[in-house]
């Protein structure tokens, strides 16, 4: 079995969610007045979460404001389970994007932009095409089938939902939500090893600009304690078991391990700009 989830769950799962723009912000700690603000202190985004804490998975809306938002994207992995990704390539139309969705199910939980799309038309949300708006929606998976049920998703109704909360003014909690519901790490000696992780959000603002990150870590490897530097405590001992398991396990891993960041910033850029900011 997994290992139980501690009681500060939540706090160990936003340090190792965020530990990339943790070491952004490190690194630019010198620059004079940055500082960490609330996700809900930048009003060009709302988040809503939904999950099915039986099934172990769920979904998480980032919803735009009515500007909508330009993005880019950086595929790192390779089996990405994502829909209409090709809006965020600089060599498509510079449509702002609606809302993007986060997501559990692996391929199976893109039915959730589904009911994000439909619950944006019934609020007259959507790009106008002369004859109906047709809301924008960009949507990656995590793979969480071996975490909870492998036979319940993401689907329709639960992003309805999702987006509902969203609209409703958000509800962006970190860990065991939303998309993180099934999200794990440290599988590297197999599922029974490893460790419950989650969603985590990080803002920053320095002068006019503000960033946030929204990260859903699914990750192959451990956790790293961000105040010592320091491995998991179990590290060692899954370390006995390390070649033999890499061995036994080299062709199966593949979506499982996959991680799901979402960066927002507040400053005006173009397509290609985004694309090569988010790399």
């Amino acid at each position: 079995m997994i290992r139980s989830m501690p009681e500060d769950f939540g706090k160990e799962v936003r340090h190792a969610s965020c530990i990339r723009i943790y070491i952004f912000i490190r690194r630019v700690r010198v620059m004079k007045g940055i500082r960490e603000i609330a996700i809900t202190d930048m009003p060009e985004v709302s988040i809503g979460n939904v999950q099915s804490d039986e099934a172990k998975t769920g979904v998480t809306v980032l919803l735009f404001d009515k500007k909508g938002a330009v993005v880019g994207v950086d595929i790192s992995g390779g089996g990405p389970a994502s829909r209409e990704t090709p809006l965020t390539s600089p060599v498509t139309a510079d449509n702002p994007i609606n809302a993007i969705v986060l997501s559990g199910g692996s391929a199976y939980g893109l039915a959730a932009a589904d009911g994000v799309m439909r619950c944006l038309e019934d609020h007259g949300i959507g790009f106008e095409t002369g004859y109906a708006k047709v809301p924008l929606v960009c949507q990656s998976c995590i793979y969480d089938l071996g975490y909870g049920s492998a036979t319940v998703r993401p689907d329709s109704a639960m992003g309805y939902a999702a987006c509902e909360k969203a609209l409703a003014g958000g509800n962006p909690s970190c860990g065991s939500v939303g998309a993180g519901t099934g999200a794990t790490v440290g599988k590297i000696c197999g599922m029974e090893r490893a460790m419950k992780s989650g969603l985590g959000m990080y803002a920053v603002e320095l002068g006019e600009l503000r960033m946030a990150a929204v990260v859903v870590v699914n990750a192959l490897g451990d956790i790293f304690d961000p105040s010592t530097g320091k491995r998991s405590p179990d590290f060692l001992r899954q370390m006995e078991r390390l070649l033999v398991t890499v061995a036994k396990n080299s062709g199966r891993w593949g979506g499982e391990r996959i991680s799901l960041p979402a960066i927002q910033r507040s400053e005006q850029c173009s397509l290609t700009e985004s694309s090569i900011k988010h790399r």
